[in-house]
């Protein structure tokens, strides 16, 4: 059941003018990650501790967990940073360093993807 699979699904947008102003230089970012079969739930239990932190992060502007809607085991992070130097910090972060600790057991693969806006004009 997708409703299931849904994690963090409030909006995490502190200042949504942020997002509607976002300058060029905005880094979005998707990781995709495939816990081992049958971890999924244990892995989102991690993740689900620490989206906090990483929300409170300044630069942090979007962080949001996704669930494949015919997998458990599949997850996506979406997310949208003010630009790679905010990125950056937050992958050094002792909480993230906390969170691959005890997330690397239950991950089978992961793939992170940075992404640049395309100027493609307004509405």
């Amino acid at each position: 059941e997708i409703a299931s699979c849904l994690v963090g699904s409030e909006m995490c947008i502190r200042d949504r003018s942020r997002i509607e102003d976002e300058p060029m230089e905005a880094c979005y970012v998707t990781a995709h990650i495939t816990a081992f079969p049958g971890k999924g739930e244990a892995l989102r239990d991690v993740m689900r501790a620490n989206i906090p932190l990483v929300r409170a992060e300044d630069g942090c502007l979007r962080y949001d967990l996704l669930c494949a809607a015919d997998d458990p085991d599949f997850l996506m992070f979406n997310e949208l940073w003010r630009d790679r130097a905010a990125l950056d910090a937050h992958l050094a972060s002792p909480h993230m360093l906390t969170y691959r600790e005890k997330s690397s057991p239950l991950i089978a693969g992961r793939k992170l993807y940075v992404w640049n806006a395309v100027d493609v004009g307004t509405y």
